[in-house]
């Protein structure tokens, strides 16, 4: 990755917290952009598996700036990687993610030719799950009822100023919509790339901000409520705190409607099944009652037969026979 003064310098900062089994891909698709004046600075989180070892084995592919301390969390990390960058543009991505060769380059071109000072895109799901997000044009409206920038967009270093990462959502969630809502609210333009995608990897030890338990809706709706409260007191023209906490409860409460419904799709599904099981079971016990009474009816009209009466004395001898012998054993 070289460098020259005719393209702006962009800091693609990468930041990992035990991801050492991913680590090494996405610095590589660092390494593989078409983009060459790129500024690589890898944040290690305190991480407590190989990542270490990863990353100092890629820094002997290509050299790069390569931070290690102990662990902080996420917001700590996403603000260092801000004061760490000397580029124009800097652009963060979480470990297990990648980005396609032409990433950089697309983004930039975007934010150059728009004079933008935030440019997003979609990403393309990999790993446990695969498919494609949608997400909006840039609309503030829309960003103040939910987060539609991902990480990994591209920022004018310029725009960013005093905002910062707000610690008190460390380990929580909505920590990148507060950030990108304070950022356009402060009155940076935003835009999305329609030529390239994010690589999200979806596995299990990613983070998870869906409303599908008790829990996370209740965290969900406390940390919504203090985002917007927080900027509804420093921007008071620009949020309205009541059509936006209706919005807020009315999602909450149709993301709940929607899980109970696939709860009860999913006890009906297995209520048909016991019902099926208990309709071939209760079959297949006629078919053995059937089965026994016509035992019962064939011998009882063996035991009613001629020849059956003509062999009694004979039956009757055998089983005498079988007395005598025992006796005689004795």
């Amino acid at each position: 990755m070289s460098k020259t003064n005719a393209a702006p310098l962009v800091s693609v900062v990468v930041t990992c917290y035990n991801y050492g089994k991913y680590v090494a891909e996405a610095i590589e698709s660092v390494f593989a952009q078409s983009y060459e004046n790129i500024e690589l600075i890898v944040i290690n989180d305190g991480s407590s598996d190989n990542s270490d070892s990863e990353i100092n084995r890629m820094r002997k592919k290509r050299p790069f700036k390569y931070i290690s301390r102990g662990h902080r969390g996420v917001v700590a990390t996403r603000n260092e990687a801000i004061a760490k960058a000397s580029g124009q543009y800097v652009m963060q991505l979480d470990a297990d993610d990648t980005i396609p060769s032409g990433y950089v380059k697309k983004m930039l071109r975007v934010a150059t030719e728009k004079n933008a000072d935030i440019v997003y895109a979609d990403y393309k799901m990999f790993g446990d799950e695969t498919g494609r997000s949608a997400f909006p044009n840039y609309d503030f409206d829309r960003l103040k009822e939910g987060n539609f920038i991902n990480i990994s967009c591209l920022i004018r270093r310029a725009a960013i100023r005093k905002q910062r990462f707000d610690e008190h959502l460390s380990n929580r969630t909505h920590e990148d919509w507060d950030f990108f809502l304070g950022l356009c609210a402060a009155g940076c333009t935003a835009i999305k790339c329609q030529d390239t995608v994010l690589n999200y990897r979806i596995h299990g030890n990613a983070r998870n901000n869906t409303l599908g338990s008790a829990t996370s809706q209740r965290q969900y709706v406390e940390m919504y409520c203090y985002v917007i409260e927080k900027y509804a007191k420093r921007y008071p023209e620009q949020f309205d705190l009541v059509k936006l906490i209706g919005t807020l409860f009315a999602d909450v409460f149709g993301a709940a409607y929607e899980a109970q419904k696939q709860e009860n799709g999913e006890l009906r599904k297995q209520n048909n099944a016991l019902n099926t099981a208990n309709n071939q079971l209760r079959q297949q016990n006629n078919a053995l009652g059937a089965m026994n009474n016509k035992l019962q009816q064939e011998n009882s009209a063996l035991v009613g037969s001629i020849s059956w009466r003509i062999t009694a004395p004979l039956r009757k001898a055998s089983k005498g026979y079988k007395i005598l012998k025992k006796k005689a054993k004795r």
